[in-house]
């Protein structure tokens, strides 16, 4: 969304900004407009989590969850996003996939 169009550009200035915020994909996974990027598809699964423990934090939905996000082979994995996802839900017992 608006990070697509900005990430791993290291010549930011006011129109690329302004250009951003009218959320029109691009960037270097040339996204489509509104597209989400692999974080924020990897902060949707952490929501998903806790919306499905009900008022109860349960990291096996978030892994769960974490672990279904990983799988459906997003159009972009970063090695950040990827070691979160990996390591936890490696830590939670999550079955390989």
């Amino acid at each position: 969304m608006i990070g697509s169009y900005l990430e791993f550009d290291k010549d930011i200035n006011a129109l690329k900004i302004s250009q951003a915020f009218k959320i029109i994909g691009g960037g270097k996974h040339h996204l489509e407009a509104g597209q989400p990027t692999d974080d924020t598809e990897l902060n949707l699964s952490v929501l998903k989590g806790l919306f499905r423990g009900k008022g109860v934090l349960n990291l096996n939905f978030i892994a769960e969850e974490m672990g279904n996000w990983y799988s459906s082979k997003p159009i972009d994995v970063g090695n950040y996003s990827s070691m979160k996802a990996i390591l936890f839900v490696i830590q939670f017992q999550r079955p390989a996939i």
